[in-house]
């Protein structure tokens, strides 16, 4: 089948298998497959080739594992990078659109006190900041989605059999916002609802 012959980034590419008496190299690499751990047949393999030369050392025994981590080094710590900026930007995005939406909210307590006295149930206008509150994060949302998509689209060449339109991805920050967005929509409503329309105070518990 076809292999990355290089590094793990390369596309398969036409590649033909020549004898080593017509094709001769300074250091060459062996692949060989093994039954249970690989290293534990070094000794052997080492063995194998001194039968062949006892003039051609043999050294640097590693694992297929170590190989495709030792080629995928560079790529690997970009990744890191990536997840710790996209990290904290996932998190300042939390807090500062927690902060704006409960600011919001908040200066909104006179006109929920305003709705109380006209004989609206706390249900509704829970309901009503909710649906306000999530509407202008749908439409975030939106716009982010698709920005998110066209740069992932972009860094496609960076990625290894790796799926840039992961569901999994996108719903889980989509369900992270969607938390924040109504614990901030609610706490401060919360708060407003406590207050006595009649007397402008918060009411005792």
């Amino acid at each position: 089948e076809d292999v990355h012959f290089g590094d793990v980034e390369d596309s398969p590419r036409g590649t033909v298998f020549m004898p080593m008496s017509q094709n001769g190299v300074r250091f060459a690499y062996a692949a060989v497959r093994t039954a249970g751990d690989p290293l534990a047949h070094s000794e052997d393999m080492r063995q194998a080739v001194l039968a062949l030369d006892a003039d051609l050392p043999v050294y640097w025994l590693q694992t297929l594992d170590y190989w495709i981590e030792f080629g995928a080094w560079t790529s690997r710590v970009i990744a890191v990078n990536f997840e710790i900026f996209g990290l904290i930007a996932l998190v300042l995005a939390a807090v500062g659109m927690y902060g704006v939406l409960a600011y919001s909210v908040a200066q909104r307590a006179r006109e929920i006190g305003v709705r109380r006295a006209l004989g609206a149930v706390d249900s509704r206008i829970i309901g009503f900041m909710a649906r306000q509150s999530l509407g202008q994060l749908g439409l975030g949302m939106v716009i982010g989605m698709l920005l998110a998509f066209g740069f992932a689209q972009v860094m496609r060449g960076m990625l290894v059999d790796v799926n840039v339109a992961d569901p999994l991805t996108y719903m889980g920050v989509a369900i992270l916002l969607i938390v924040i967005t109504a614990v901030a929509a609610a706490l401060p409503t919360w708060r407003a609802l406590r207050i006595d329309p009649m007397v402008g105070r918060t009411k005792e518990l």
